[in-house]
């Protein structure tokens, strides 16, 4: 999935998390998301806009189902709002063949693209219009919405809460790591069972966060009635060392994860197994991991209950894994479809209780408005994933709304009839929901608060085949045109494993996404093939030719290096290369010496085998090493930017092959896969040459760009 939120605005080196908030802030007032101060459900959210910012813009690609292009203000007692609205249909990916469907609406603009017409299609950062009034302030109203079926399939469930007498999902996984650990759970003084100095009296749910080259665990106990806290104002930072005769902690567990677990090896047990086990605490499928890894302890440190810490075990049965693709209910993420009125007041009694701060089982006004302004109420209402009725629905307004002539603890001002007549009146001349079928029934409407739908689904970086497709570029300065059709048949075989190389290897960063395409692009010729032209037969590496997405080449290291970090079993027979024998040598790029290869695997598989062309691929980004150090995500969580892109193209080509279009291809995915406003058209830019000085590490970031380049960014 890719998303965004529906105004843009640039990121002033903020955290992820930070710079959404700073866009979609939290409303002072009590009036917000999922119930107003009357409790009347609220199915959206108030975007500001202010200044420059007040474009709206798709969140994702979709298609218009609904653009009411009629902008007029519309009067309800001297509070007026623009009537312009646009719906749209999302359709992406989460996971292995998890295909889901959502929708945005827009409403309150006071101006709409004169091109959105129903049936139109439209992609992620494309202007719809402009943010109008609502009640006489510059504001539009957001909705995020979803019907049952996509519900389950969004959330992996249909229940309030997560199921934790099993692991979750393994077809989506994404984001944070969780661990659901069971009453009566031991923690020790160290990463050993030998002194113990905690067990556990009630069930406690432990998150593994990794960010920019870092880890960080946070634990989270109940405290009734569905709430949880955290029991650590701040994570605890994840620190390591990377063998025993280190004497200082490492503070980089995400960047050194490949040589911390190669520590844990044994001869049952490969090394990709537990980089596995230690990324997501658990095999996600032993086809592609068949390792047997439950004697393989995965130590972490955690915040405890009353102030302590302890280092427990994670890969034990009694310990159920889950990630982000759970929405875990410790987390915030709860259901509440337990509402039996059918109009438009909350009476779920769970939801009611969360406002009640005296506990009497009566919601007045005034405690509304105290606790809805609370900042861990709002924070708390934000992950309520709600079902009630549409606002929207013209049929329903008189059904809906009756209650609000009625005086009652929380409705302490009731409208009179002659009110009520034309709040319906306006409440219709905003509805539009019964002239579109596409939408969800409209008394069982299942809302999402947008900015914490958007803010968790920029977690999620497995790209469905048309986002996927959309990556490469439709016109190419060497390449020639690709068309959209013929970028879907390319990538369509592929595209999954590729996504599992991301999630895995890169920890699911759009940033780290766009890097790897861009060397990846220039690789394998824009998908075209996994085996290096011309098989190695004018080169000295010969038989180990480039192979898999990433083009893995030499025999030694490279190639030998992924067959022990796989495990690989002995070839026995012949090779698919007649080049290789039981007798044959072949060199080793760091030493120019030859050795014997067989009986190593073959290496035919990492081409003809996606899982293992996406594994290889893994395993060269994570065990690369330049410059005294490892990795190359430190280098694509550098700024996303020409020198970055030179020096990681060094480091996977080692010269300068495809070095213009590969400064070329990444102009253009930063435009699909990150954050900047969307352009069209072509751009003339600069790029620095290849040199020694683009070799250095840290990055030189004053280096002169002199050499010049153009991209073209049509992308339909």
């Amino acid at each position: 999935m890719i998303i965004s939120p529906p105004i843009l605005k640039p990121n002033t080196n903020q955290s992820d998390e930070d710079w959404i908030n700073s866009i979609m802030p939290v409303e002072s007032s009590a009036n917000e998301y999922p119930v107003l101060d009357t409790l009347a459900w609220h199915g959206g959210y108030h975007q500001i806009a202010n200044g420059n910012n007040n474009v709206a813009r798709a969140i994702a690609d979709g298609k218009v189902i609904y653009a009411r292009k009629d902008t007029d203000l519309v009067d309800y007692d001297g509070a007026k709002s623009n009537k312009g609205c646009v719906v749209i249909e999302h359709e992406t990916e989460i996971g292995n063949n998890v295909k889901v469907k959502y929708f945005s609406i827009y409403m309150h603009l006071r101006q709409i693209e004169v091109s959105l017409d129903k049936g139109r299609k439209i992609y992620r950062k494309q202007k719809i219009g402009l943010v109008g009034q609502h009640q006489n302030e510059n504001k539009m109203h957001f909705e995020i919405v979803c019907d049952q079926s996509n519900l389950e399939k969004i959330i992996g469930r249909s229940t309030p809460e997560l199921n934790i007498s099993s692991d979750g999902r393994k077809d989506v996984v994404y984001g944070d790591i969780h661990f659901y650990l069971p009453s009566g759970t031991k923690f020790y003084k160290e990463a050993n069972a030998i002194n113990e100095v905690y067990t556990s009296n009630m069930a406690l749910f432990m998150c593994l966060s990794f960010r920019n080259g870092k880890a960080y665990t946070q634990t989270y106990k109940e405290l009734g009635n569905g709430i949880f806290q955290k029991q650590r104002t701040q994570p605890l930072l994840v620190k390591y060392k990377l063998t025993d005769k280190d004497k200082n902690e490492r503070e980089e567990y995400e960047y050194d994860l490949y040589k911390y677990s190669k520590n844990f090896v044994t001869t049952t047990t490969s090394h990709s197994a537990i980089f596995e086990l230690f990324r997501f605490g658990r095999i996600l499928d032993i086809a592609i991991e068949p390792s047997n890894v439950s004697s393989i302890a995965h130590w972490h440190r955690i915040p405890l209950p009353d102030n302590k810490e302890g280092y427990v075990n994670l890969n034990t049965s009694a310990i159920k894994k889950f990630s982000d693709g759970d929405f875990p209910h410790w987390v915030g993420w709860r259901l509440f479809n337990d509402d039996p009125t059918p109009d438009s007041q909350c009476n779920s009694e769970k939801l009611k209780s969360w406002l009640d701060d005296n506990h009497d089982r009566i919601n007045t006004n005034a405690e509304l408005k105290s606790m809805l302004g609370n900042g861990e109420v709002k924070a708390r209402l934000s992950k309520a994933i709600c079902q009630f009725p549409t606002e929207w629905s013209e049929s329903l307004v008189d059904s809906q709304y009756s209650w609000v002539t009625t005086k009652s603890a929380e409705n302490t001002n009731p409208l009179t009839q002659d009110d009520f007549i034309k709040f319906k009146q306006y409440v219709k001349a905003l509805s539009f929901w019964d002239q579109v079928p596409e939408l969800p029934a409209k008394d069982k409407v299942w809302h999402f608060h947008p900015r914490e739908f958007i803010k968790h689904f920029r977690k999620c970086t497995f790209l469905s085949n048309e986002e996927f497709a959309r990556c490469i570029p439709r016109k190419t300065q060497s390449k020639g045109n690709i068309s959209f059709n013929e970028a879907i048949n390319r990538v369509k075989k592929y595209y999954i494993f590729y996504n599992h190389f991301i999630n895995k290897y890169s920890c699911g960063s759009h940033k780290r996404y766009a890097h790897n395409l861009t060397q990846t692009f220039i690789e394998i010729d824009l998908f075209q093939t996994l085996t290096e032209y011309g098989k190695g037969r004018a080169n000295v590496y010969g038989a180990f030719y480039g192979r898999g997405f990433h083009q893995l080449t030499w025999a030694f290291p490279n190639y030998s290096g992924y067959g022990k970090f796989k495990a690989l079993p002995l070839h026995n027979g012949n090779y698919h290369d007649s080049r290789i024998t039981k007798t044959s040598v072949h060199k080793n790029a760091d030493t120019g010496e030859s050795e014997k290869w067989f009986p190593r695997f073959d290496p035919n598989i990492i081409e003809t085998d996606f899982n293992h062309a996406s594994e290889a691929s893994g395993y060269f980004w994570v065990s690369k090493t330049f410059r005294g150090t490892s990795n190359m995500n430190r280098v694509a969580d550098c700024d996303y930017d020409e020198i970055s892109i030179g020096f990681n193209c060094w480091l996977l080509n080692g010269g300068s092959n495809g070095y213009k279009e590969r400064q070329e291809y990444a102009k253009y995915l930063k435009n699909i896969l990150l954050d900047d406003e969307l352009k069209t058209g072509e751009e003339n830019y600069k790029y620095p040459a290849m040199s020694a000085e683009l070799k250095r590490w840290p990055l030189n970031t004053s280096i002169k760009l002199t050499m010049s380049g153009k991209v073209n960014y049509d992308f339909i």
